[in-house]
Formats: structure tokens, sequence, C-alpha cells
């Protein structure tokens, strides 16, 4: 069994400050479940003063029917995906911006344009585009965005979400992928009858206790008979922390999750599993007393900050290709387990 381990398509800044009162970490599991057993999962997870974003994609295991491959290599799109959703939720996003349909629909146009600028690396022969879609770039995604007002989750595909102490299982967003509107908009298959995109729920930060993410390979720790997860998610944080990235969740989670499951779950056969957890902070939990949150502290655009250059780098892409006009009905050219853990 691998560990699980905090692996990020994008390193959170441990030293990055947020104003909000939420701590945020996530662990990843490189499954046994795939043949070649590469880790098809991703997340990321961004944090400045006024802004919080989680994200987990879950990359296709099945191959393109057009190569002669068993398996495919969509963790590429996983890891891309993470990022340009980051990338494009810290474009769209002021402190004026509502967290509605508009909002994800900017993103979703957004990681859209970034996967038809990645299929034209294939050449202009439709049949090679459209494979390299489908074995490289197709994977759902679970997002959450926290801001001092309002929190929105958005989804493509299927996966877990936890919310208020509530658990709800996608099972019903299987086999919906981003890249299927792609194909669809470069006239490769026909469209379906709604977006991949899809707001799971919204509302005020103020009602907002917790938000889990997860890959549906957590779904087997859930039907394991035991209540760890959800102890996990109604729980508070081993140590004091800083509001923002959480740095020892992975060691938290081996320890409230892993351990006590270990012997519960016979088979070691499972998909990759990732998962992403947002907490309210409580006065107990601070290591300052209290957080201060002012409202003048608000800056003009939450995109202000400096950028990570990776990230930066997937945001020149992005805007190269910003002005792009897509036709719908004509194709666009051009370790082992560790010894257990106690953090307390």
């Amino acid at each position: 069994m691998t560990l699980f381990q905090g692996h990020f398509a994008m390193a959170p800044d441990e030293n990055a400050k947020t104003n909000l009162p939420f701590s945020i970490g996530g662990v990843t599991q490189n499954g046994k479940h795939n043949p070649p057993h590469n880790n098809q999962d991703a997340m990321a997870i961004y944090t400045d003063s006024q802004i919080i974003i989680g994200v987990v994609s879950d990359g296709c295991a099945g191959p393109s029917p057009i190569g002669e491959n068993d398996y495919s290599f969509n963790e590429m799109g996983a890891q891309l995906s993470c990022l340009v959703t980051v990338n494009a939720i810290r474009d769209t996003l002021t402190k004026d911006s509502k967290l509605d349909q508009e909002f994800v629909d900017k993103v979703n146009n957004a990681l859209l344009k970034s996967l038809i600028t990645f299929s034209q690396f294939a050449g202009k022969k439709p049949i090679e585009r459209k494979h390299v879609l489908l074995e490289f770039f197709t994977a759902t995604l679970l997002t959450v965005v926290i801001t001092k007002t309002q929190y929105i989750i958005f989804t493509a595909g299927d996966g877990i979400i936890g919310i208020n102490n509530k658990l709800h299982i996608l099972d019903d967003q299987s086999g919906i992928y981003p890249t299927h509107d792609v194909l669809a908009m470069l006239n490769f298959i026909e469209p379906r009858s709604e977006k991949a995109m899809r707001i799971f729920e919204f509302g005020d930060t103020k009602n907002l206790q917790n938000v889990m993410l997860a890959s549906d390979g957590i779904e087997d720790l859930i039907d394991s008979k035991s209540d760890e997860i959800n102890i996990l998610l109604k729980s508070k944080p081993l140590k004091k922390c800083d509001p923002g990235y959480d740095p020892v969740f992975d060691r938290e989670f081996r320890k409230k999750v892993v351990f006590p499951l270990d012997s519960k779950i016979k088979s070691k056969l499972h998909d990759d599993r990732t998962l992403i957890l947002v907490r309210r902070l409580q006065e107990n939990n601070l290591i300052d007393e209290q957080i201060q949150i002012q409202d003048n502290q608000i800056s003009t655009s939450l995109s202000d900050e400096p950028m990570p250059k990776p990230l930066q780098q997937a945001t020149d892409s992005n805007k190269t290709n910003e002005n792009m006009q897509v036709n719908p009905m004509e194709p666009v050219s051009g370790q082992e387990p560790q010894d257990k853990e106690d953090i307390e």
C-alpha cells in the first residue's frame, strides 16, 4: 500500500495568510487498480488574504478507442485541469463578483479554451486531435471557492462532496468530462443536453462549516462499514494552526482515517484516492487568539497578488488564446507505509 501524501499539481504557499477562518489541506494516494499504477488523480490548493480555492481532478483510466494502449495517460489532463481552473478563478474573481452561474460559465470557458489549445499539439487532423483529448486530457473536476461573504461548489463528473457534515456521492455524474464539451465544440461528437460543469451548491460563507472534495476512489473508505470519513469531516484540526493551508493534514488523515481502517479493508486493489478538506476554525484551533478581518483590507481585485511561476505560465498560455473564437460547427486548426504517526 502506498502512502497518503500531500502532493499537489501546484505547491501551496505555506506562508500565504488568509483572513478567512478556515483551514484547508489535502491528500492523495496512488492506487493499484490501474495497470500502470500511475496516480491519475490530481489536486490543487490556493489561498490568499481574501480567497480559498480547492480543486480535485480524476483522470479517466480508460484509453482512447482510437489508439492501441491498454490504459490512458489522463493524469496529464487532471494536473493541467487543476492548474487552469485555479488560474481562471483568480483571473475572473474580483471583490464585486457574484459566485453564480455566470462566474462558473467564465471559469468553464477558460478551461475549454485551454483544452482546445492543448489538442492543437496533435496537428490539424481531427482524428489525431480527438485521440489526444481522450488519451491525455479527459478528467473530472470538483471545485470549491470561498470568499469572505460567499462560497460555491461546482463539479464536472463524478466524485464525492461533503458539506456541513453531510456526504453526497455523485454516481449519477459518472462518465461526464469537460473534454466531451470540447469534442462537441469541435464537431467531433454530438453535443450533450447540458454542459459538463455545473453548480452543486452555493451560499453565504457565514453558514459554511466544512467542505470535502474527493475522487471516487475514496468511496471504498466510506463503504467500509466504518465512520472515519464522517468523523474527519466533523472534526477540528489536531493542532492549532493559522487559517489557510494546513501542511500537516496528510499526517492527520493517516492518523484518523488510514490507520483505523487498515484492518477493516480487505482488498488492496483500489482506485487512486484524493481528498481535500476545508474546515472552519474555532478560537481554540487558532494560533492567534482572534482572526482580524477588516473590510478595508479588501483589495480592488483578488487577482492582484503575485502568482507562482508554474501558475503564471499556465496563465500566459490561457491569455494568449482568450480571444480565440470557437465556431461550434467548424473544427479549430492550427514508498512503503510509514509507522503510525502521532502528531498530538
